[in-house]
């Protein structure tokens, strides 16, 4: 029974052309500690951990389970998507970069199929954990030196969607092994150059996060002021080290998100200083984000649109030589 279930599962996988590791649980340890301890030798800056990892610590699914046996991870690929703003002087089409797009609903859809092949007398649930260290604790990705993970097929335009079960796999499961660094990596500093904000570092493989635009523009801490103008290039995280990357070359798809903002909703957009957010004209731009899966994004919307405009608006006056 247990052997039929695990091969139905890589099969579902290799159908859909999906990357799949059976994880040991003790890998959810193992990462915490490394987090820990990065934390605690001042390897990561407080102000980081304390608004993007401390959350993320829950270690848990999502529904009590007697015993977690095993870890389901599971990579995918995913495309960037383009977000457009009608504007008087024509529309700009923002970038948002893989797996932010509906991250919940995929990693639900994931867990629902799966939950299908094993059969009602198994549990599978969705784990709140540091999913690309347990992926990368697996040896399902590796590292780039951005520290985004990686795997041949998708490079790093996937999500990684983490599952606890109460399956045993025996002999099957991954072993737990230190995160390892990609072999293209080695004598390659290209993401850091293409960085604008030095947030890859060449004398540590560890990223300066509160230096990446990704981190300032997703948890709306202020503009500091060493941060270009030049520096925006997405309506949410950042596209620019990954972009440059060797390992991603060819693998980057774009889909147009269906919905769009018309000229008066991108001028109120543009024109709402007091993060309040209220009115029917707010209502109708919060129902098109949670209709394209990015439920949320109002919370920065005004902020990071105004920004990209100035980026744009700043490439135009620089010079062509």
């Amino acid at each position: 029974m247990q052997c039929d279930t695990l091969q139905r599962v890589r099969e579902w996988a290799t159908g859909r052309g999906l990357k799949l590791a059976w994880g040991n649980p003790l890998v959810i340890g193992d990462a915490r500690e490394e987090v820990y301890g990065r934390r605690d030798r001042g390897e990561l800056s407080s102000l980081f951990y304390e608004t993007s990892l401390a959350s993320a610590f829950k270690y848990a699914p999502s529904v009590e389970m007697k015993e977690v046996r095993s870890l389901i991870v599971v990579a995918l690929p995913r495309p960037a998507h383009l977000l457009r703003f009608e504007m008087e002087e024509g529309p700009l089409d923002s970038i948002v970069p893989p797996t932010y797009v509906s991250y919940r609903a995929f990693a639900r859809g994931i867990r629902d199929e799966i939950r299908t092949l094993v059969g009602p007398g198994a549990q599978v649930e969705i784990m709140s954990a540091p999913h690309k260290l347990v992926a990368a604790r697996t040896g399902l990705v590796v590292y780039g030196r951005n520290n985004i993970t990686y795997t041949k097929e998708f490079g790093s335009y996937q999500q990684i969607v983490v599952l606890a079960t109460d399956i045993d796999p025996g002999d099957a499961v991954a072993k737990t092994r230190a995160p390892s660094m990609a072999e293209e990596c080695t004598n390659c500093h290209v993401c850091g150059r293409s960085c604008p904000t030095g947030a890859i570092p060449e004398d540590r493989f560890l990223l300066r996060a509160e230096r990446c635009v990704t981190f300032l523009n997703e948890y709306l801490v202020p503009w500091p002021d060493w941060l270009p103008a030049s520096a925006h290039n997405c309506i949410t995280g950042c596209m620019k080290c990954q972009e440059s990357c060797s390992m991603n070359r060819g693998k980057l798809r774009f889909e147009t998100l269906h919905e769009s903002f018309t000229p008066e909703e991108t001028t109120v957009i543009l024109g709402d200083d007091t993060g309040k957010r209220e009115g029917p004209m707010w209502d109708r731009i919060r129902e098109k984000l949670t209709a394209v899966g990015l439920a949320g994004l109002e919370n920065a919307l005004s902020r990071n649109l105004r920004a990209l405009l100035e980026a744009k608006r700043t490439a135009s006056c620089v010079p062509q030589t």
